[in-house]
């Protein structure tokens, strides 16, 4: 899986190899893995069962891990066109290569243009009487927007809550909108709620974005699970019938709501 000296990478307990057709690193499934160790190896000493197989294949990934591996990438937004990133101020596309260390693709190439039904739906939303202010929101939007797509939204240790207490204020066009940016096998929906389980817990790993339609009300927020995930601490989850795994959230958390969130937490 080595790719002009590019070997594959172990990362949040998976294997990460470069994909010439693609330009990403793709994901490889341990079960693939399992089965490659099977057509290969088969019938060796310690290679004779299911169990034997996919023990070698975490054990290579294991070997391979390298926990700093894509934190290091450089920001921007992996294109059809190449590798989109800022130079200063200036905005400098160059062709999309492994060093670049994508995982996210957008399938369309960005172009300055004029969205007259996007604007309009901002100034909707957003429309205010006090000076200045709805420009501010759609400046808040806006960076919403661009750091979740370049994926370094977690960085802030922050999440988004979209609240209205009234309803019809654009949350679910917002939702859409920002969920169409990013390619679905990179945006999860895990409740807040449930982040102090382990299983839905690595549903997070490997999202870009983590979008959760509604909150409940009555229930307050598991506050120690919450801060670790946005805090950015080693979190520890696990898929139905493997072994545990340790990675960091890097994916960006949008809430949508008609109410506040309940918590026991008063502490700053």
């Amino acid at each position: 899986m080595t790719y002009e000296g590019w070997p594959p990478v172990g990362y949040e307990g998976v294997l990460y190899a470069f994909d010439a057709a693609t330009r990403l690193w793709t994901c490889k499934p341990t079960e693939a893995l399992a089965r490659m160790v099977a057509e290969s190896y088969d019938g060796l000493d310690n290679c004779k069962r299911s169990n034997d197989y996919r023990s070698i294949a975490e054990h290579a990934i294991s070997l391979a891990t390298d926990d700093a591996f894509f934190a290091a990438a450089p920001i921007g937004l992996a294109t059809p066109d190449g590798f989109v990133s800022l130079d200063g101020n200036k905005v400098k596309t160059e062709p999309l290569t492994a060093e670049h260390r994508p995982r996210v693709k957008i399938n369309v190439t960005p172009t300055a243009m004029d969205p007259p039904l996007f604007y309009t739906f901002l100034r909707e939303t957003f429309q205010s009487k006090t000076p200045d202010e709805e420009a501010q929101q759609e400046r808040l939007l806006q960076e919403i927007f661009g750091a979740t797509m370049l994926g370094v939204f977690y960085r802030f240790q922050k999440s988004v809550l979209f609240y209205d207490p009234f309803g019809r204020a654009g949350k679910g066009t917002v939702e859409r909108l920002l969920r169409q940016l990013v390619p679905s096998n990179h945006v999860s929906a895990v409740s807040p709620f449930n982040w102090d389980n382990e299983y839905y817990l690595a549903t997070l790993a490997g999202a870009r974005l983590n979008v959760v339609g509604e909150l409940p009300e009555q229930k307050a927020l598991p506050t120690a699970a919450y801060k670790s995930v946005i805090g950015g601490d080693l979190l520890s989850g696990r898929h139905p019938t493997y072994r545990p795994f340790t990675f960091k959230n890097e994916a960006a958390h949008l809430f949508m709501s008609n109410h506040l969130i309940n918590t026991r937490d008063h502490s700053e």
